[in-house]
């Protein structure tokens, strides 16, 4: 059996002609799917084959190669183990990132992937797909649910750079500019513009309850970037603008974390006792920053800035308020 997977290994090395593969190249692709042999072994085996099937040696030009026929209709292409493993992962963590076709090429192919992975003899290919995972932070909340023609008109319409009429919140006839994709926890939100404005928005897709694309391509506003629009705060809610100097007790060891996970380029840390830190940083002020704060409970301070301070104490009160009897 061994013998008759690494044939099979072999033949989908090699090209129709005029393209060729030395007996060199063979045995390292080979090697690297786990069949150790030597060029001797191997043009025993191209000989063997091109017995039944048209494969042609040219040996006019040094490095010698083989060769399907020009004009054969065998095929034997089939993704390597390396390209299977990509295929696997990418089904597994990259659906909500992919546009329609490539993500239903990946999805057809995954089946076909763990084939071809069977085709190594190396288990670190084979169970490294079991080996990898990825849990995000936070609470796990389910994911709302979503229709799929929906979504799939929607990232087509993106792919293709058109504009969509939805219907959104009950609104009907809204006309969106799809810029991108962005998947927060659970969520998928389209980054867009609405009309003909160049104020970039961010709405769920969960939210969209139908849609239509148009024919009518899409005005990216000048400059604009994905990544950007979400560096400068796209989808954190801030309570000023600008920024503010932070600085924060933990105890318990609470803090620690901070020290291999930076709030800030700028952030200072300074044991004050044991398993007792004072942290500073500058950040931004948002409503994320106070959910994260809150999330430590008893185990952080808020010492500055005062106005953030007062807030948290007032939750704080609030807080023991809900809970006495």
């Amino acid at each position: 059996m061994d013998t008759v997977l690494r044939h099979l290994a072999l033949l989908r090395q090699i090209p129709h002609y005029p393209r060729k593969i030395s007996l060199g190249e063979m045995r390292e692709k080979l090697s690297s799917l786990g069949y150790e042999v030597s060029d001797r072994t191997i043009q025993r085996d191209l000989q063997k084959l091109s017995r039944a099937l048209p494969l042609v040696s040219d040996e006019r030009s040094k490095p010698y190669g083989w060769s399907f026929e020009e004009h054969s209709d065998v095929s034997l292409a089939a993704v390597s183990p390396h390209e299977a493993l990509t295929d696997i992962l990418a089904s597994k963590f990259l659906q909500n990132y992919l546009p329609p076709t490539v993500k239903a090429h990946v999805i057809k192919n995954e089946k076909r992937a763990f084939n071809a992975l069977t085709l190594s003899t190396r288990r670190s290919l084979i169970d490294w797909p079991d080996k990898v995972s990825h849990i995000p932070n936070g609470m796990q909340l389910l994911a709302p649910e979503l229709e799929g023609q929906t979504v799939e008109a929607l990232y087509t319409a993106l792919f293709s750079e058109l504009k969509v009429e939805i219907k959104y919140k009950n609104k009907d006839g809204q006309t969106v500019s799809p810029l991108g994709i962005v998947v927060r926890d659970q969520v998928i939100y389209l980054v867009c513009t609405f009309w003909g404005y160049k104020n970039l928005r961010h709405i769920a897709l969960h939210r969209i309850q139908s849609i239509k694309i148009l024919e009518e391509h899409v005005q990216y506003p000048e400059g604009f970037n994905l990544e950007s629009y979400i560096a400068e705060g796209g989808f954190q809610y801030p309570q000023k603008a600008g920024l503010i100097e932070l600085e924060l007790e933990f105890t318990d060891k609470a803090g620690n974390h901070l020290l291999e996970t930076p709030l800030s380029e700028d952030q200072e840390i300074t044991e004050i006792e044991k398993n007792h830190l004072r942290v500073t940083a500058t950040v931004e002020d948002t409503k994320e920053l106070r959910w994260w704060l809150l999330g430590f409970g008893q185990y952080v301070e808020v010492i500055s800035p005062a106005t953030l301070r007062s807030e948290m104490r007032l939750k704080a009160k609030q807080m023991y308020l809900n809970y006495s009897d």
